[in-house]
């Protein structure tokens, strides 16, 4: 991440932060990153894990960690082997997800119910990407269950580019529908034009428009 510790610092306080165009994001300010480093570490204490409990790790990576131990040791710090028990981790993740999109998004369902024709089931995601000067976007994956009982595996990427006013937001989306009532959706290009609501950034709108 950086030649140095100031380094890591530098990237993290540009990083971090709140940001309109990420639901997640912290609202914590990335400046506190940019404080000084300097202070004394005797006696604090350090957990030690080599591969998290029993994650993945890439052997060269614990090589060059372990290292770097004595750095620690010679700064007076303690260190203690730790191995943390992370099972049920995933189920805890998706148990909180599911609660904090019930707290946000609960009075949209609630006072919009109307207007949802489906609803999305696993297996689903959402990611973000960006990098260098490219804008921020989204990618999105996700199963839907019509009213009437029907799966439709849908898809899409965009670009979100907050530097031109109004925002460009644009996605392509992508439809599997197999055969039968949805079927046409399988021939169609599609872009979507998205917003967030006024008083909110938290819930995203979109309108999709087929290309004729």
């Amino acid at each position: 991440m950086g030649r140095t510790v100031e380094d890591a610092a530098f990237l993290l306080s540009a990083m971090a932060g709140p940001d309109p165009r990420s639901p997640v994001s912290i609202a914590e300010a990335g400046s506190v990153f940019l404080k000084s480093l300097k202070r004394h570490f005797k006696k604090t204490r350090i957990a030690w894990s080599r591969d998290l409990g029993g994650l993945p790790v890439e052997p060269s990576v614990t090589a060059v960690l372990e290292k770097h131990r004595k750095t620690f040791a010679e700064l007076g710090c303690s260190i203690e082997d730790a191995e943390p028990d992370f099972s049920g981790a995933t189920e805890a993740f998706e148990t909180l997800r599911a609660v904090g999109f019930a707290t946000k998004l609960g009075p949209v369902m609630r006072d919009h119910r109307n207007k949802l024709k489906g609803t999305v089931i696993p297996p689903s995601g959402e990611w973000a990407y960006g990098y260098g000067e490219r804008p921020f976007g989204p990618e999105v994956r996700l199963t839907l269950r019509t009213d009437d009982d029907q799966l439709i595996f849908m898809q899409y990427r965009g670009v979100i580019d907050s530097g031109v006013n109004p925002t460009y937001w644009r996605t392509v989306p992508w439809f599997e529908a197999g055969t039968g009532k949805y079927s046409w959706l399988n021939n169609r290009i599609n872009v979507g034009v998205g917003h967030f609501p006024p008083g909110t950034t938290r819930v995203a709108e979109y309108r999709i428009y087929q290309i004729v």
